[in-house]
């Protein structure tokens, strides 16, 4: 059963990330991990199949799911399917145990939900998931993917693949955030931060490369503003109706 065999460092089970913002989840998401522990008011476990706290940060390379450590350590007994891996020789008993040089570990589910809980958003603010990224990435890479691609959905991307296109939509949506870009550039540095296009290389382009990259900016500003709560305002979310009507906007190549 593939597990982290010591707590990483935003790990949420770790007493000593109180302070750490990367390691808070949403109240909404405490919520739904709680399938993952033994509830306390009834006593009723976790079967085989139920879900089982992963490693946010994932196996490193690959990013690949893997059990908690901290989690297997302080929960993972009451978890009947970890009880069945351990008889059954998927996963080594000393998995359930600190080993030496552990950080402090919550010992509650309680504790742990209290301290890493993190603060509802304020009116202005973006979503940040628990590494501290704008959570609009996703949404924003999608509807690029979907603009490129429609044959394929966003779930046949590859890793590679959807590594390369959040890159991109984060330093997209670094641009968009900074406010300082108006109406015409708006779409023209969107999609250059997002393909990291050198100033020069964008002025080389043939017209009609430049205005398919164009229309890519667009539906990264688009996305991204459709990704906000309704409450929260781009700071150029104005220009994106302008960009909507430029020329060259409709009937481009894809």
């Amino acid at each position: 059963m593939p597990h982290r065999e010591f707590p990483c460092g935003p790990c949420p089970i770790r007493a000593d990330n109180c302070d750490n913002p990367k390691a808070k989840f949403p109240a909404e998401r405490w919520t739904a991990l709680r399938s993952t522990v033994r509830d306390p008011e009834t006593g009723k476990q976790p079967f085989p199949g139920d879900p089982m706290f992963g490693c946010h940060k994932g196996e490193p390379g690959t990013n690949d799911d893997l059990s908690c450590a901290g989690w297997l350590v302080q929960f993972g007994s009451d978890h009947i399917g970890v009880r069945l891996a351990v008889a059954t020789g998927r996963l080594p008993e000393s998995a359930l145990e600190a080993g030496d040089n552990w950080p402090p570990l919550h010992e509650t589910w309680e504790d742990v939900v209290r301290h890493q809980t993190a603060p509802a958003a304020g009116p202005s603010s973006v979503m940040l998931g628990p590494d501290g990224e704008d959570t609009r990435w996703e949404p924003v890479a999608q509807a690029v993917w979907d603009w490129h691609d429609k044959a394929r959905p966003w779930s046949a991307a590859t890793a590679a693949a959807r590594r390369d296109y959040r890159a991109g939509s984060l330093r997209a949506l670094a641009v968009i955030d900074a406010g300082d870009v108006t109406r015409t550039d708006l779409a023209a540095v969107v999609v250059q931060a997002a393909f990291s296009l050198p100033s020069a290389t964008w002025r080389k382009m043939r017209p009609r490369q430049r205005q398919h990259l164009l229309a890519v900016g667009r539906v990264v500003i688009e996305a991204a503003t459709s990704a906000l709560p309704a409450h929260v305002r781009l700071p150029m979310a104005a220009d994106v109706q302008s960009l909507k009507h430029e020329p060259g906007a409709k009937g481009v190549s894809r």
